[in-house]
């Protein structure tokens, strides 16, 4: 089932239009909408990748105790340079 989606009117300045028209045609998306979803597509996974390495640093200042224990996952600790 497809997504339900809603018209949004949206006024750029004309620099950033050609940019995104031009990014349209050098990626071959047959749509505006289809540069814009692209857009806030990597802004949310860059905000996640930022959220990542904030919890990162966070568990290296201060890391859990529990975690001293051997994993029996079979997963290889990483830190922020593997991601």
């Amino acid at each position: 089932m497809r997504n339900a989606t809603q018209n949004v009117n949206l006024r750029l300045p004309s620099e950033l239009l050609a940019y995104l028209e031009q990014y349209q045609r050098q990626h071959n998306l047959s749509t505006r909408t289809e540069a814009i979803i692209k857009a806030i597509q990597t802004l949310r996974e860059q905000e996640l990748i930022e959220g990542y390495k904030a919890l990162s640093r966070s568990y290296q200042r201060k890391p859990d105790p529990l975690s001293k224990k051997p994993s029996r996952d079979g997963l290889e600790p990483s830190t922020e340079e593997d991601w």
